[in-house]
């Protein structure tokens, strides 16, 4: 009866036994279960994190290019610097991991550590060459193009074409297209001569010459003909009895024997010879 009692412990003994492994060996499994979901846990959530980093990147650098060309056109430069650019860098970091794992001991705990590995990033920098356009020298932007910059407003209806250059409007000239054309030119800045001849005036905004008294002709170089007078010598001479008239003004220059304004007149008796001043 004695070997009875003792064989029956020995069975409960075995099967306290094979029920501690078979708990130990769940136990442990569960452990190996729940680290690789966290080692793939960390895994997805870094290269998330890497994507989203260069999505942000590339938008950032996106609009950078786009603010660059939007300076466009003539007189724009290209100007290099170098800078330093931040990135992330990703790497792989180890370390030793202290976990507790169930063994024949009392408490049941016993302490192991393990080694891990796992992608990480920092932030390092590079050098590089950044280029983009500016305005040349003289040049200031003005709504995504460079115009040219003139320190003094050019006046009279004059543009700035250049750098601190007027182009000035037809009759003046000066650094602010502040003067008038002075005699003898016309046109834009003044630079036309003036073909007006016989001291005739010159328009400085259209070069049309305005005749004297006595000629006529675009440049003013045609004399009047006889029996007319005046500016252009729209006016009609009406001297009689042979009298001579002045282109200038219209006056009767009379022959010999004759007078008056119109030289009408016969000299009175006892005068004679020009004007009659003769006695």
């Amino acid at each position: 009866m004695y070997a009875s009692f003792h064989s029956l412990q020995c069975q409960i003994h075995v099967f306290k036994s094979l029920y501690t492994l078979s708990f130990l060996y769940f136990i442990s499994y569960l452990e190996k279960f729940y680290i690789n979901c966290q080692v793939i846990f960390l895994t997805i959530f870094n290269r998330m994190h890497s994507t989203l980093h260069l999505a942000f990147a590339f938008i950032l650098y996106w609009v950078s290019s786009m603010m660059v060309a939007a300076l466009s056109g003539p007189n724009v430069c290209t100007k290099h610097q170098m800078h330093k650019e931040s990135y992330r860098m990703s790497y792989v970091k180890t370390q030793l991991t202290r976990y507790l794992t169930w063994c024949f001991a009392i408490p049941p705990r016993c302490t192991k550590y393990r080694v891990s590995s796992y992608t990480a990033y920092r932030t390092d920098y590079r050098t590089k060459l950044k280029s983009y356009g500016v305005c040349c020298s003289g040049y200031v932007e003005n709504h995504g193009t460079c115009i040219p910059k003139c320190t003094d407003d050019c006046r009279n209806g004059g543009t700035c074409t250049g750098p601190e250059k007027c182009s000035c409007t037809a009759g003046w000239t000066g650094l602010t297209c502040e003067t008038e054309c002075p005699t003898g030119s016309y046109g834009l800045n003044c630079a036309i001569a003036c073909d007006c001849r016989n001291d005739a005036v010159c328009d400085r905004f259209s070069g049309e010459c305005y005749c004297k008294p006595g000629w006529k002709g675009i440049y003013c170089d045609v004399p009047c003909e006889k029996g007319s007078y005046g500016s252009y010598c729209f006016k009609k001479c009406y001297c009689v009895n042979g009298g001579e008239c002045s282109p200038l003004d219209g006056s009767c220059k009379c022959l010999a024997g004759y007078q008056g304004d119109k030289c009408q007149d016969e000299c009175p008796p006892g005068s004679w010879g020009l004007n009659c001043s003769q006695r």
